[in-house]
Parts: C-alpha cells; structure tokens; sequence
C-alpha cells in the first residue's frame, strides 16, 4: 500500500486487527478531522454560490417582498 497513504491511514483506523488501539484512534481522528474539514469547505462554498446568487437576484429586483 506505499503507493496509496490515505488507503493505509484508513486501513489502521478501522480495519488492522493487529494495529495498536492508540495508533488505530489516533489515524481514526486524524481521518475525521479530515473529512470535517472537507465538507465544512464544501459547505461554505455552497453557502457563498448562494448568497451570491441572492445578491444578484436582489440587484435586479426593485420591488421585492419576502
């Protein structure tokens, strides 16, 4: 697995059976942190299309009621 670390980080975290437990949780946090950040990215960028997109709309609107 030398050519794939995300393969291996994951394969530590949840499937070595032989893995240390201390290593086996350190690599499990490290993953969810990662993917916390990912989607905390992906869910800013799609809050800023939005308000951009709210924006725009209300720049071409001179009579709108909510």
């Amino acid at each position: 697995m030398r050519e794939k670390p995300q393969a291996m980080k994951a394969h530590l975290a949840n499937h070595c059976a032989s893995c240390p437990e201390d290593i086996s949780t350190y690599w499990h946090k490290k993953l969810t942190e990662k993917i916390n950040q990912y989607t905390r990215r992906l869910l800013d960028t799609e809050v800023a299309r939005v308000t951009n997109t709210i924006y725009s709309e209300l720049k071409h609107c001179d009579n709108l009621t909510l």
